[in-house]
C-alpha cells in the first residue's frame, strides 16, 4: 500500500536509511511502489544518504548490485549483546595494556554501542575500576599504529629490518621474518624467525620495544605463514620465551589439573601414579621451563633426562639464593 502521502521527505529519507541498515538489500522497484514515489525521487533520497555518509567520514557506503539492489557496506547488522560487551570490557581492563586516556575512550565507545537502556548500568559497573585503573609504565603512544603496520607487512609476507631495545637495554639492528602478532602477560609481541635458511626456532619481540622498522625483502618460505603451523607454535609459547621443541612428561599433583591442560593446549593425561597425574606435552623448552618452575613443589619432570637435569640445576641455583 502506498505510503508517501503520510510521511514527509525527511521521514522518507530516514525510512530508506533504516531499510539499508536493517535489511540485506533494498530493491528500488519494490521501494518506489511501496512508498508511491517515482524513480527520480528515490535517486534524490539515495543521494542524501550518500552525502550524509560522506560528511560523517564513516567507513560505510551505499553500493548497488544490478541483481539484488542497494546495500550498505562496512556496516554490520549483527550487534554485540550487553553480555558480550561486559566480558570484552573485563578483558580489556584486566590486560593493563592501554593508557588511561585511551582506555576511557575505548570503554565509552563500546558502552555507546550497547542498547540505550543498559548504558547507565554499564557505566556504573566499570566506574570504580576505571577510576583506580593502573596501566603499565611507559606505554608507547604509537603502539596500536605499529601493530597495524606490522599486521599489514605480515599479510604481504614481508621481512622487516628493525632497531630493537632488548631487556638489558642494549639496542640491536636485526632483520627477521614476522609471522604473527600475539598478546601475552600484558604485552603485544611479534612472533618471528631469524632471517636465515633454517627457521628452526621462533623468536618473540615485544612490540613496545621496537624503536623503528622498515619492510625488507619478501619471504620466500611461504610455509612459515601456514595457519596450522602458527597456531601450533602459539600453543607452545608460555611467557614468550621460545626455546627448542620438546616432548616432555611430568607428574602433577597440584590443585588444578585443568589449569595445566589449559596452559599446554596440546597436552594429555597419559596415566596416574596414585593421585598424581602423569602428563605428556609438546612444548618449547624455555617457555615451558619458566611456567613449570612456577608450580612449586607440586610437579616433577620425568623426561627427557636432559630437561629434568636442567630443571634440577635451576632449582638448586634458586635454593643457593636462600643459604
Amino acid at each position: 500500500m502506498a505510503k508517501s502521502h503520510s510521511i514527509t521527505q525527511p521521514e522518507r529519507v530516514l525510512n530508506l536509511y533504516h531499510h539499508l541498515i536493517t535489511d540485506e538489500y533494498v530493491n528500488k522497484q519494490q521501494y518506489v511502489l511501496e512508498y508511491d514515489i517515482n524513480v527520480r525521487t528515490f535517486a534524490r533520497d539515495m543521494v542524501c544518504i550518500r552525502q550524509f555518509l560522506c560528511a560523517q567520514d564513516t567507513y560505510s557506503e551505499v553500493k548497488y548490485d544490478s541483481k539484488k539492489g542497494y546495500s550498505l557496506s562496512g556496516y554490520t547488522k549483527t550487534k554485540f549483546s550487553t553480555e558480550d560487551m561486559i566480558v570484552t570490557l573485563r578483558m580489556l581492563i584486566n590486560s593493563r595494556a592501554f593508557s588511561k586516556k585511551y582506555l576511557d575512550q575505548l570503554v565509552e565507545l563500546i558502552i555507546q554501542s550497547s542498547p540505550v537502556y543498559d548504558q547507565n548500568s554499564m557505566r556504573n559497573i566499570f566506574k570504580n575500576e576505571l577510576m583506580y585503573y593502573v596501566p603499565l609504565e611507559n606505554i608507547n603512544p604509537n603502539l596500536f599504529e605499529t601493530i597495524w603496520q606490522l599486521e599489514k607487512l605480515i599479510l604481504k609476507k614481508s621481512k622487516i629490518t628493525m632497531n630493537y631495545t632488548k631487556a638489558n637495554l642494549e639496542t640491536i639492528t636485526t632483520t627477521v621474518i614476522p609471522v604473527s602478532v600475539m598478546f601475552s602477560e600484558y604485552y603485544f609481541y611479534i612472533i618471528a624467525y631469524a632471517d636465515d635458511d633454517k627457521y628452526e626456532r621462533p623468536i618473540s619481540f615485544r612490540i613496545d620495544r621496537i624503536i623503528d622498522f622498515e619492510s625488507a625483502d619478501k619471504c620466500k618460505a611461504t610455509y612459515l605463514y601456514e595457519q596450522s603451523r602458527i597456531c601450533e607454535l602459539k600453543n607452545k609459547l608460555q611467557f614468550m620465551q621460545g626455546g627448542e621443541k620438546l616432548t616432555i612428561t611430568f607428574k602433577f599433583w597440584g590443585k588444578s589439573l585443568q589449569a595445566i591442560l589449559d596452559k599446554f593446549p596440546n597436552s594429555e593425561v597419559i596415566g596416574y601414579d596414585g593421585d598424581k597425574a602423569i602428563v605428556k606435552a609438546h612444548v618449547l623448552s624455555k617457555s615451558a621451563k619458566m611456567w613449570l618452575l612456577s608450580q612449586a613443589q607440586y610437579l616433577e619432570i620425568l623426561s627427557p633426562e636432559e630437561f629434568r637435569e636442567d630443571m634440577k640445576n635451576t632449582i638448586e641455583q634458586m635454593l643457593d639464593n636462600y643459604k
